[in-house]
């Protein structure tokens, strides 16, 4: 004891706590009757504790809380009796900035564990991976990390998969991803949650995987703002390029929208797909009057989805493929479209597989549609030499346009 023979941690307690960082054989020692004090007393039956766990958790434990920077990551899922890792490791994880990624699969942790790395999740700025799947966590757990979410803004893939989450944690998750942007990867498969909220969630993280501006300007679009007339995703957003699944998001969220007139994605990894979603928009919006897909991977199966859908849209004006890869099948399909469709009256299929002659056809029928509907009407009347074409009369107005000298020349080439 000390001279005044109070309880008091010196130097023999610290040295122990030090001794056990290295030795790994010591798991009990007898501290009855001594004048260490509590605090101390703790401190040494903590760093027992420690000894007393398999030898991967103490080591992680250690590198952890002195900011190792060689301790990068903590790979505990095949590793037995890991029931305590989240409740040891998560004070020392707060602060640390080195780990980057954690796996305490199959840990069998449950809730305790699930909130320990919850709090975790609420001061750490370095981890930007977690997996805890087959730890028995339930909603408890799982809200506790999905409120946790709202204050993170660095980790970018959860892996909570075969646990016992049921609708309301998931709602959690749904409600977080609203305002989360970073999560890019989620997986919550194999739980007790509804398929209605699980694809609610599915599609909030397909979101945030989306290039920056995209993710900024859904909402305006989603709430068909006035704001919002022109989408422009052609340039490189510093990030990464838009591409099929980005072609899906912006064409949902464009379906009930009408104030947008002009969409511009070319230059982008947008293919078939793609120009299938947006060839469903074409076929439902009324108000894009401009849509730019040039210098995209779009074929012959895109190409020829868009063409199908002019036969329903009353509203484009303009349609720039060129640079894709589209041939004499989907010019084809555009000349056929462009007899009932009268209003796109730019098309530019130019660097494309698509013939000269087809080519020209389509700038015909383009030209065409600037003009009065009673010369569409008359043109193919002619080229087919239809005998009963006798009396022409062009001088009432259709409703729509008169005809002027472009008109005239058409007319005229037809005629020769």
């Amino acid at each position: 004891a000390g001279r005044g023979g109070g309880r008091r941690g010196g130097g023999p307690p610290r040295a122990i706590v030090e001794l056990l960082r290295t030795n790994d054989a010591i798991a009990e020692i007898d501290a009855s009757d001594n004048a260490i004090s509590q605090q101390a007393l703790d401190a040494v039956n903590h760093a027992l504790e420690i000894n007393r766990q398999p030898i991967e958790l103490k080591r992680a434990y250690y590198a952890a809380q002195s900011n190792d920077p060689r301790c990068k990551e903590i790979e505990f899922q095949w590793i037995a009796n890991m029931r305590n890792c989240a409740r040891f490791l998560g004070p020392v994880l707060k602060n640390n900035v080195e780990v980057t990624t954690v796996n305490f699969s199959n840990a069998r942790f449950g809730d305790a564990g699930a909130e320990a790395m919850a709090t975790v999740l609420k001061h750490n700025a370095s981890i930007t991976t977690l997996h805890m799947a087959n730890n028995e966590i339930t909603s408890t757990g799982g809200s506790a990390i999905a409120l946790a979410l709202a204050h993170n803004d660095t980790l970018t893939e959860l892996n909570l998969a075969n646990n016992m989450l049921c609708e309301i944690a998931a709602g959690e998750f749904a409600h977080t991803l609203l305002s989360n942007k970073a999560i890019t990867f989620l997986n919550l498969e194999l739980n007790q949650i509804p398929s209605k909220v699980m694809d609610e969630v599915s599609g909030l993280v397909i979101v945030n995987n989306q290039p920056r501006g995209l993710k900024q300007i859904l909402p305006a679009l989603e709430s068909n703002s006035e704001a919002v007339t022109v989408v422009d995703f052609s340039q490189f957003d510093g990030e990464r390029y838009h591409t099929d699944e980005s072609a899906r998001v912006l064409c949902e969220a464009l379906m009930a929208n009408t104030h947008v007139t002009s969409v511009d994605m070319s230059f982008n990894s947008i293919g078939d797909p793609g120009a299938t979603h947006f060839a469903r928009l074409l076929a439902v919006n009324q108000s894009i009057e401009t849509l730019n897909l040039s210098q995209c991977a779009i074929t012959d199966r895109g190409g020829e989805l868009i063409a199908d859908a002019l036969y329903k849209n009353t509203t484009l004006l303009e349609l720039d493929l060129n640079s894709n890869l589209i041939g004499e099948t989907t010019g084809e399909a555009l000349l056929a479209a462009l007899k009932d469709n009268h209003f796109v009256a730019s098309l530019n299929v130019e660097r494309t597989r698509i013939g000269d002659a087809t080519a020209n056809d389509l700038r015909i029928a383009c030209a065409v549609n600037t003009q009065p509907q009673a010369l569409k009407k008359t043109i193919p009347r002619l080229r087919e030499g239809d005998t009963t074409l006798v009396d022409l009369d062009l001088s009432v107005y259709d409703g729509h346009r008169y005809f002027n000298d472009e008109a005239v020349a058409i007319l005229c080439h037809e005629l020769a």
